[in-house]
C-alpha cells in the first residue's frame, strides 16, 4: 500500500503546530513571557547588533570548512567492507566477539555516526542502507595512529536524536539499544567509546549506567568524519569507566585540524592538570535540580557533600534553562532540515521500490527510510526557516544563545564549576513511541544548556559538571579527584610492615668488626666471617642483643627469655655464605602493639616479633662499564626486623607508624634511622569493603625515604583497584622494586614462600638466655620514654611546641636536663637550647640534632645574662665563640670586655663622647624630639660595640644632658 506522503505531512505539521503553541509556546506573545525581565523587546537595537555580529562570526568560520574531492565517482553497493561488531544490537554476538579479542584495555568503540574508513555508517538510519565511506574520522585516524584499536561501532538513535538509542530503524528498539557504549564502559569491556554529543543522549547515558563522559569544549576535537546533523553544538565526547580513561583518550583526540573550519588553534591539549579542590566554589543549578526525581537529586546531594569534605564552598545559582532548550530544539530542528535533505534516494543509501517519478521517489523513500522522530524533526525545522517564522524563531533563538552564554560567564566569573542533574531519572525511559518527540523535548532541558553554547561538561557519577569554555582541565581534574575517593572507599587497603632497623652497636653482630662509620672505603670493615671464608665461626654480640630487648620493650612486646639463631638459606652476590643468620623459630619479642594517631583517630598496631639478624652486603652497579661489585661493609651488620600485623589501613597510617618508630628508636640510642639505617618492606593487598578475605598481595623492598613509602604505597592501592575495576592486569603475589625517578613499581620476582628458604637452626650459635638479672640491668640502663620527658617539660612551665622539640632528640634533653641540674630556669634554659643554639647551627648550615655543647658552658651563659653581668646580645656573641671555637665562656667575656658591671665608667666616657659629637641630634631632643634621644642611645650601643647595658647607657645619657 502507498504511503500519501502529503497527507502525512499534513498531519503531523498540523500535530506538531499544535503541540508547539501548547507546549513550548513558539508564538510571539508566548516568547516575550518566556524571556527573563531584560527582555530584548526592550533592547532591541542592542540585542540584535549583537546577535548579528554572532552570526557574522558563526557564518565566517563555516566558510572556511574545507571540503574534500574525489577524483572518480564510486558505487557505494560495490565496496569491499570489513564489518565491524555493531554494539548494542544484539548483546550475544557482541559480548563473543570481546572475549575472542582478548583483553579491552586497547579497545574503542565509535558511535554509529562517526566514520571508520570501509565499515558501513548507518546513523541508525534505514535512509543510510549500504553506505560505507572512503575515510574515516579525525578523532579515529588519532586513535589508530597511537596504537589503539577501533574493535566496534555502537548503535545509536536515528542520527542520535533521541533519548539513548531507542528510535532505531535499522534494528530492533529493545533492551540492547540502550546506552550500548555507556553499559560496555562501565562494565570494563572496552576501553572507550567516542560518542557524538548531539542533544545530550551520551551524557544521559553515562549517568543512567554509571560510566563517565565528557563533552568537550566545542572546537577542541574535530567534527571531520561526523555524519552531520545539527552542526553548530555535537561534538565528539569520550566515554570511559573512569576519568583517568577519559584524559588519555581525549589527550589523544584533541587539538586543531585542518580538514575542520571551526576547529579551535591549539595543535594539542593538556588534561593534566591537579587543581585543588579546596577553597573552590562551587555553583549547583538548583533551578535543574527541582525539576529531577529523587534519585537524582540525592546524587547531586551526595556529590555535593564530597566536595564540601574536600573543602569546597557551594552556592546555588539559577538559569533559564527552559528557554535554553527551547532556542536549542530550533536551532538543531533547522539544522537538521538542512543536513538531512541530501538524504533523497538518488544519489546513495535506501531506494524505494515504489516510484514512478522523481517525486515520489523523494517522498516514498523519506517516507519509508525515517523513524517518525526524524520526520517530525525535519518539519520542524522546515517550519522555522520558513520566511513566516524565520525572525519570530531562529532569529531569536541565535540571540538567546548568546543571552545564556552570558549568563553562564557571569556564573563562572566566581564558580570554578557547576553541578546540576544529567537526566531527570536514573530509570531508563519507558513512553509512547507515538509521543517520543515530547519526550526527548522534555528531557532535553538537563542537557542542552551545554550544547546550545559550547561549554564543556563532564558526568560522573550520575552528576554534571560543566565549566566555562577550555576549562575541561578543571572539570576533569575534580571529577577525578572524587571519583578515586569513592572508588577507593569501595576497597578497603590491607597493609603489614616488615621495618628492618641497624643496631647502634660499636661491632658487626657475630664479628669485631667495625658496625658502623660514615662512608667507608668499599670492603674495608671487614674480616673473614664478612667475607663467608671457610672455617670461621660467629660469636654473638651481647649489646645487640640489649638493645633488641629495649626496643621490644619500647613497643609493648613479650620479651621471650629464650631464643635462638637460624639459618636462612638462599643465594644472592651480597649473601657471602648463602645464608643468612636470623631468628625464625624462635624470636627474641612477639606480641608487641603501638598506638598511632592520625587525622582519622587512634589506631592500634599489633606487632607479630621482632627478631635479630645479620644485614647482608651491598652491590654496587657500573652502568658505564656494565658490571656489579660486591662492598662486604655491611655485612653482619646486626638488625631487627619488627614484624606488624596486617593493621594498617591507609599510608597515613604506615607514616605514622614509622614515625613513631623513629622518634622511639633515636631517644633510646637504638638506633640512628639515618641514612639507610630504618628500611621497610610494604606488604600490601585490597579487598572489597566489609570483606574479611585477604585479597593478592605484593611486596615493596628496602624502601628508606618517607616521601618514597607514601608514593608506593598510594601507586600500588591504585594499580590493584585498577586491576580490579578496569581488568588493565591479573595481579598476582610477588616482589616489586619502586623506582624515584620514574614514581612507579616495577616486578622483581615472584614471591617466594618460607619453605623455599629451607630455616634450619644455627649449630655454630648457642640460644640467648636473658635471666632475671640480666634483663633487670636492660631495663634500668633504659632512658625515660620521650612521652615521659614531654611531660616532664610541660609541667616545668616549658612551651609544649618548645617540649616537642626537645625531645625529638636525645641529645637535646641529655644538655637541658644537665643545664636544669645546675640551676637553671627550665623555661629559660630551653629557650636558650631551641631559639639562640639553633639560630647559631642554621647560620653554620646545620640543624639542631647536630648540636655539641657543654652543658656546663651553656648554663655559664645563662647565669652570666640573668644575674646581669653581660646583656643577652653579649650572651649571644659568647654563644656563637662557644659553638665555634669551644671557648670559655667566662674567660672570653672578660677577654673582650663584655662585663657590664665592670665598666660603668667607660660608658659615662662614651656617653660623654656621644653627646659632643651628636650635636645637632642633642639639639633636637632638647627641643622635644624624643626620637632623638634614640639616636643617642644607638650611637653609644655602636661605640661600645654592643657591650653594654641599655638601661645603663639610657642613665648615664640622662645625666650628660642634666636631666
Amino acid at each position: 500500500m502507498k504511503t500519501d506522503f502529503r497527507a502525512l505531512t499534513r498531519k503531523i505539521s498540523r500535530s506538531w503546530s499544535m503541540s508547539c503553541r501548547s507546549r513550548m509556546s513558539w508564538e510571539r506573545t508566548s516568547w516575550r513571557s518566556r524571556l527573563p525581565e531584560k527582555a530584548f523587546w526592550k533592547q532591541a537595537p542592542n540585542t540584535r547588533k549583537t546577535a548579528g555580529r554572532f552570526r557574522d562570526w558563526w557564518n565566517d568560520r563555516r566558510m572556511t570548512v574545507s571540503c574534500q574531492k574525489y577524483t572518480e565517482i564510486l558505487r557505494w553497493t560495490d565496496c569491499q567492507t570489513n564489518q565491524l561488531p555493531m554494539w548494542g544490537i544484539i548483546v550475544s554476538e557482541y559480548v563473543t566477539l570481546m572475549k575472542e579479542g582478548g583483553a579491552p584495555s586497547g579497545k574503542i568503540a565509535v558511535d554509529d555516526t562517526i566514520l571508520v574508513k570501509d565499515c558501513p555508517a548507518l546513523a541508525g538510519s534505514k535512509i543510510l542502507e549500504g553506505f560505507v565511506p572512503l575515510f574515516s574520522a579525525d578523532a579515529v585516524e588519532r586513535l589508530e595512529k597511537a596504537g589503539y584499536e577501533i574493535s566496534g561501532k555502537t548503535a545509536v538513535g536515528e542520527f542520535g536524536l533521541d533519548l539513548m538509542g531507542e528510535n532505531v530503524s535499522a534494528g530492533p528498539a529493545d533492551e540492547s539499544a540502550l546506552g550500548a557504549a555507556a553499559s560496555l564502559a562501565a562494565k570494563g569491556e572496552i576501553k572507550a567509546a567516542l560518542n557524538v554529543d548531539l542533544n545530550g543522549a551520551p551524557r544521559r547515558s553515562a549517568a543512567v549506567f554509571g560510566a563517565d563522559f565528557i563533552k568537550p569544549t566545542y572546537g577542541t576535537v574535530s567534527r571531520y568524519g561526523v555524519i552531520p546533523v545539527a552542526c553548530s553544538g555535537e561534538q565528539i565526547g569520550v566515554t570511559a569507566k573512569t576519568i583517568d580513561d577519559l584524559k588519555e583518550i581525549l589527550t589523544v583526540i584533541a587539538g586543531h585540524d585542518d580538514k575542520d573550519g571551526t576547529s579551535l588553534p591549539a595543535a594539542k591539549y593538556d588534561y593534566s592538570a591537579d587543581v585543588p579542590v579546596k577553597g573552590m566554589k562551587v555553583a549547583v543549578l538548583s533551578s535543574l535540580v527541582d525539576k529531577a526525581d529523587d534519585d537524582v537529586k540525592a546524587a547531586v546531594a551526595d556529590y555535593c557533600e564530597k566536595l564540601k569534605s574536600e573543602g569546597a564552598e557551594i552556592v546555588n545559582v539559577s538559569l533559564d534553562t527552559e528557554t535554553a532548550n527551547a532556542a536549542w530544539e530550533i536551532l538543531m530542528a533547522a539544522e537538521c532540515c538542512n543536513n538531512l535533505s541530501r538524504y533523497d534516494g538518488v544519489k546513495f543509501g535506501y531506494r524505494t521500490e515504489n516510484y514512478t517519478d522523481i517525486d515520489s521517489l523523494y517522498v516514498n523513500t523519506r517516507t519509508e527510510g525515517l523513524t517518525f522522530l526524524t520526520k517530525a524533526t525535519i518539519l520542524y525545522g522546515s517550519y522555522v526557516l520558513s520566511m513566516g517564522h524565520y525572525e519570530q524563531c531562529y532569529d531569536k533563538a541565535l540571540r538567546i544563545r548568546r543571552m545564556i552564554r552570558n549568563d553562564l560567564d557571569e556564573i563562572f566569573r566566581t564558580c570554578q564549576i557547576m553541578i546540576a542533574p544529567a537526566c531527570s531519572s536514573f530509570r531508563k525511559p519507558s513512553y509512547d513511541k507515538d509521543d517520543i518527540f515530547n519526550a526527548v523535548f522534555k528531557e532535553s532541558e538537563f542537557t542542552s544548556f551545554a550544547s546550545l553554547t559550547g561549554i564543556p561538561a563532564v558526568v560522573t557519577k550520575g552528576v554534571q559538571l560543566t565549566s566555562a569554555c577550555l576549562k575541561d582541565d578543571v572539570l576533569l581534574s575534580v571529577a577525578g579527584q572524587i571519583e578515586k575517593k569513592v572508588i577507593w572507599m569501595k576497597y578497603e587497603v590491607v597493609i603489614g610492615l616488615e621495618v628492618h632497623v641497624e643496631l647502634a652497636t660499636a661491632s658487626k653482630l657475630f664479628c669485631s668488626c667495625g658496625a658502623h662509620a660514615k662512608n667507608p672505603e668499599p670492603n674495608s670493615r671487614v674480616c673473614p666471617a664478612c667475607c663467608g671464608m671457610p672455617g670461621m665461626l660467629p660469636v654473638t654480640n651481647r649489646h645487640a642483643v640489649e638493645l633488641a630487648v629495649m626496643a621490644g620493650t619500647l613497643l609493648n612486646c613479650q620479651i621471650n627469655r629464650y631464643s635462638s639463631f637460624d639459618k636462612k638459606s638462599y643465594y644472592y652476590p651480597d649473601l657471602p655464605c648463602a645464608y643468612q643468620i636470623t631468628q625464625w623459630f624462635h624470636p627474641i619479642c612477639t606480641k608487641g602493639k603501638v598506638t598511632v594517631e592520625t587525622k582519622n583517630g587512634v589506631r592500634e598496631i599489633g606487632i607479630k616479633q621482632i627478631h635479630v639478624e645479620e644485614d647482608a652486603g651491598k652491590l654496587v652497579h657500573d652502568e658505564w662499564t656494565d658490571t656489579s661489585m660486591v662492598d662486604f661493609n655491611r655485612t653482619s651488620v646486626p638488625l631487627i626486623e619488627i614484624v606488624s600485623l596486617p593493621d594498617f589501613r591507609s599510608g597515613e597510617e604506615v607514616l605514622a607508624y614509622l614515625e613513631k618508630l623513629k622518634k622511639l628508636f633515636r631517644f633510646a640510642r637504638i638506633s640512628e634511622c639515618e641514612d639507610g639505617a630504618m628500611r621497610c618492606d610494604v606488604n600490601l593487598s585490597i579487598r572489597p569493603e566489609g570483606s574479611t578475605e585477604l585479597g593478592v598481595r605484593t611486596e615493596m623492598k628496602n624502601m628508606s625515604s618517607f616521601v618514597s613509602i607514601s608514593k608506593a604505597i598510594e601507586y600500588e592501592i591504585a594499580r590493584h583497584i585498577d586491576a580490579l575495576e578496569r581488568h588493565t592486569e591479573e595481579l598476582i603475589q610477588e616482589t616489586r622494586r619502586w623506582d624515584d625517578t620514574k614514581n612507579r613499581s616495577f616486578s622483581m620476582r615472584n614471591k617466594e614462600t618460607a619453605a623455599d628458604y629451607r630455616y634450619f637452626p644455627d649449630p655454630n650459635l648457642m640460644p640467648v638466655i636473658i635471666d632475671d638479672e640480666w634483663y633487670d640491668r636492660i631495663i634500668r640502663s633504659m632512658p625515660a620514654p620521650a612521652e615521659q620527658k614531654f611531660r616532664e617539660y610541660v609541667d616545668a612551665g616549658i612551651a609544649e611546641k618548645d617540649a616537642e622539640i626537645i625531645t625529638s632528640e636525645r641529645t637535646l634533653c641529655d644538655i637541658l636536663d644537665k643545664v636544669i641540674s645546675l640551676g637553671a630556669e627550665p623555661k629559660e634554659a630551653a629557650n636558650w637550647l631551641i631559639t639562640e643554639c639553633a639560630s647559631v647551627m642554621r647560620r653554620n648550615g646545620k640543624v639542631i640534632s647536630d648540636l655539641e655543647i657543654s652543658p656546663e658552658k651553656l648554663y655559664a651563659i645563662i647565669s652570666m645574662v640573668s644575674s646581669g653581668k653581660i646583656n643577652r646580645g653579649a650572651g649571644k656573641k659568647i654563644l656563637v665563640a662557644v659553638i665555634d671555637n669551644d671557648v670559655d665562656p667566662e674567660a672570653y667575656c672578660a677577654e673582650m670586655d663584655m662585663n657590664v658591671q665592670d665598666n660603668a665608667d667607660r660608658i659615662t666616657e662614651v656617653a660623654k663622647k656621644v653627646i659632643e659629637e651628636n650635636e645637632a641630634a642633642v639639639k633636637d631632643y632638647r627641643s622635644g624630639k624624643t626620637k632623638a634621644f634614640q639616636a643617642l642611645v644607638g650611637a653609644a650601643m655602636r661605640e661600645l660595640k654592643g657591650n653594654g647595658d641599655p638601661a645603663v647607657i639610657r642613665e648615664k645619657l640622662l645625666e650628660q644632658l642634666g636631666e
